[in-house]
């Protein structure tokens, strides 16, 4: 059965996202985001919009973005270079001789990592790795999963609903669970 947007209600706004936090309130951003769509005469919101919007001191959209120019700059440079990581693949041929294609640096999140026999605590992450050193070292492989199980689940919540609302099953979870099963879910 497939759900039309006449049969649901928006009921409230959350904020979705890991990572920081918005400054305003997820409830007051929908408000603003109603309003800011029946000003401009448009259904769709663009990233320009925003931006224009937040110009305005006014706004209260104004308090999340960074207006010190140097700051906002060196701001995009990094997001520059993590694009630069994220987006450079690799092709490896495997034993079998077939090939594989992906990431040449996989990004792993800090963790804290306690030594199960000594109990001395290591950090791990917060950088980009050589796919090679991740797959190489048992501890970096079991992180990469665990952020990637974060990935897929985070990937499943996001279009979750709108399968749902399409009338589609939900077949995500299946490859979840594998993940989670191989390293366990902490």
């Amino acid at each position: 059965m497939t759900i039309t947007a006449a049969q649901h209600d928006l009921l409230r706004y959350y904020w979705g996202m890991e990572g920081p936090k918005p400054k305003n309130d997820p409830e007051d951003l929908g408000t603003h985001f109603d309003k800011l769509r029946k000003k401009l005469g448009v259904e769709e919101l663009q990233a320009d919009h925003l931006v224009e919007d937040a110009q305005r001191k006014r706004s209260m959209l104004h308090k999340e973005f960074e207006w010190n120019d140097a700051k906002a700059a060196h701001q995009h440079r990094l997001e520059t270079a993590r694009w630069l990581l994220r987006g450079l693949h690799g092709v490896w041929r495997l034993p079998d001789g077939s090939e594989v294609r992906g990431r040449v640096a996989v990004h792993i999140k800090r963790h804290k990592v306690e030594d199960e026999e000594t109990g001395v605590v290591k950090i791990y992450g917060g950088g980009y790795y050589p796919t090679e050193s991740v797959v190489a070292v048992p501890e970096r492989t079991e992180l990469a999963l665990k952020d990637a199980l974060r990935s897929l689940e985070a990937f499943r919540r996001k279009y979750q609903f709108i399968l749902k609302l399409a009338g589609f099953d939900d077949d995500i979870g299946a490859v979840v669970e594998q993940i989670r099963a191989r390293v366990g879910k902490k």
